[in-house]
């Protein structure tokens, strides 16, 4: 059973956030708390899975969370933040970037030949095979300039692990359409990573 990403009577990150902004150190020490505790939700449920035998180059959930962190906080500053949807969008996207920074990095050492495996146990590729991050985040760019929704919740269910319910309520959309946009972003990506570029 997956970590709830959040429970009943947590701080209200937003408010946090915005009160830290405005000097309250208090707010800003337990709006970093929040967050930590929310990416680090995250980066467990993306990496779950894996054995203890990764390469070196490999991330463990805590160095994922880390360069998230850094990602979303870049020199310490805080973003600007509408809501806690906005804030795991943001998310989202920062393991999405990650991911990927990781993955061209690696293939740029070995010029293709070494991947970066990760375990997203949510059935994009077919069989067995560790999924090209490189060729699904170019895909994904294909699919953002028709459809920025449908990539909306491949960040959040592929990259960040939230389940379809969990996707809904950050993208503010049923689970039924978070379902609905998932098996059209899939077929899109199965079809773009299957032809030859």
């Amino acid at each position: 059973m997956k970590e709830p990403l959040s429970e009943p009577g947590n701080l209200d990150l937003t408010a946090l956030i915005n009160a830290a902004r405005d000097g309250d150190r208090l707010a800003g020490d337990r709006a970093l708390a929040e967050t930590y505790q929310q990416l680090r939700v995250l980066a467990r449920r993306i990496r779950s899975g894996d054995s203890d035998d990764r390469g070196p180059a490999e991330l463990t959930p805590t160095e994922l969370l880390h360069e998230a962190w850094f990602k979303l906080f870049p020199g310490g500053s805080t973003p600007e933040l509408a809501s806690r949807a906005h804030f795991m969008n943001l998310a989202a996207r920062a393991m999405r970037q990650v991911l990927v920074d990781l993955a061209r990095e690696r293939g740029a050492q070995k010029r293709g030949g070494d991947w970066l495996e990760v375990t997203l146990n949510t059935g994009l590729s077919e069989g067995e095979q560790t999924p090209d991050l490189i060729a699904i985040d170019q895909a994904l760019q294909r699919l953002e300039r028709r459809d920025p929704k449908l990539v909306r919740i491949v960040e959040a269910y592929y990259f960040a692990g939230m389940s379809f319910a969990e996707t809904g309520e950050v993208l503010g959309i049923s689970e039924r359409s978070v379902r609905r946009g998932w098996e059209l972003a899939r077929a899109f990506l199965l079809v773009e990573l299957a032809e030859p570029r």
